[in-house]
């Protein structure tokens, strides 16, 4: 899974200055501009190579994974925060499971999962346990016999996001350098008007 990915950006210092020179929001909005281009450019393969239902039912319906998948600006990388400024593709899970905006599954067919989880007791799981917690009945003793018995099949994730992003990372990076040029000339020819 692709955590985070910081790009440093060496040739355009000159068009970096000029932009915080006349104020950092004025920087910071064509910075997450030029990153949201590059982002959206990625939602749109991700989407492509998104699986797709072909039966649709009452909760699950043809293409709401694909739907669900979005753009989301960083609330740990802010400008006033720590100066950094981020994107990110998310699988909105939604509210309830009919939620029709999300995906509650979502994160199953990007991760995978197991089939046969199973909730078995301490000695079916061959463990000792204490018999005086065993007659508490607070909180420790809940914990201590939760045990699970992963004995079913491991189901593979398909990894959309992670795979597209290391196939598509240097066109989407050049994307981005373009915005982020395109961005100061428009700015810089804004400032030359008045």
């Amino acid at each position: 899974m692709v955590d985070s990915v910081e790009i440093d950006i060496r040739g355009l210092a000159d068009v970096h200055r000029a932009l915080y020179r006349f104020g950092d929001q004025l920087g910071n909005r064509v910075t997450l501009l030029a990153l949201r281009s590059g982002a959206n450019y990625l939602l749109k393969k991700v989407r492509a190579v998104t699986p797709v239902s072909t039966k649709p039912t009452k909760n699950f319906k043809s293409g709401r994974l694909r739907r669900a998948i979005t753009v989301k600006t960083s609330k740990l990388n802010r400008p006033n925060r720590n100066g950094k400024i981020g994107v990110f593709l998310s699988i909105n899970p939604g509210k309830k499971r009919d939620d029709p905006k999300g995906a509650w599954y979502g994160k199953f067919v990007e991760h995978g999962y197991n089939t046969g989880s199973a909730r078995v007791s301490h000695e079916q799981a061959g463990i000792a346990h204490n018999s005086r917690l065993r007659r508490r009945k607070d909180r420790r003793f809940r914990v201590a016999t939760r045990r699970y018995n992963f004995t079913g099949r491991d189901i593979p994730g398909k990894h959309m996001i992670e795979n597209t992003f290391n196939a598509n990372k240097d066109y989407t990076l050049r994307l981005i350098l373009t915005a982020i040029e395109q961005g100061g000339r428009t700015l810089i020819n804004e400032i030359q008007r008045r």
